[in-house]
């Protein structure tokens, strides 16, 4: 790799670090320093843990906002461009936290019930990402349909064998074979019976 212009010989990588080679490494030093925006990062997370605010929430209701308000928002036409908005009462961050609570944890997201409705107190929920995953335009299956897949589908070992086999049952919902396969094995929804 020849040096960037200026003389430095280092790249930035999608991880938010400055990767640095040759001459630029010093004896013992780590091969990654963080880069500026990071530093700021680190200090607006302590500012806003010294004010007494969660960074997590905090960032949640940025990004919640951002992507339904800033039409340069890379997500913005899948929220602010298909018209979903943000309740006028939480354009103040207090008022969000009182009505969503603490953020429960790694793991988990804001989600809106009605994924063609708007973020208000009575749309949102924290869910897991697989429970959000489910909670997608493009998601097909209800948990009706699981279930019903599940009760139908019985291993067949010729034409004649009672039961639906995969392809079957995914030709009938409009689905792939993978997709069947992963529910029947519980590789996919999981937690429903």
């Amino acid at each position: 790799m020849a040096p960037a212009a200026g003389g430095l010989d280092s790249k930035e990588c999608a991880t938010g670090y400055e990767e640095k080679f040759g001459s630029e490494l010093e004896e013992g030093s780590d091969l990654r320093s963080k880069t500026k925006t990071e530093e700021k990062m680190n200090r607006r997370y302590k500012q806003l843990a010294a004010r007494g605010i969660e960074p997590r929430l905090y960032n949640v209701w940025v990004d919640m906002r951002q992507h339904c308000n800033n039409p340069n928002n890379q997500v913005y036409s899948y929220y602010g461009g298909r018209g979903i908005r943000v309740c006028k009462r939480w354009d103040k961050f207090e008022n969000f936290v009182t009505d969503v609570g603490p953020h429960p944890g790694k793991g988990w997201t804001l989600d809106r019930k009605n994924n063609n409705g708007h973020y208000r107190p009575s749309n949102i929920r924290w869910a897991t990402r697989s429970t959000q995953q489910r909670n997608k335009r493009t998601t097909k299956l209800t948990v009706a349909d699981v279930i019903a897949i599940r009760a139908r589908y019985r291993y067949r070992e010729n034409q004649y064998t009672p039961g639906m086999g995969y392809q079957q049952l995914a030709d009938e919902y409009g689905v792939g074979r993978t997709t069947i396969e992963n529910i029947v094995k519980r590789v996919k929804w999981k937690n429903i019976s």
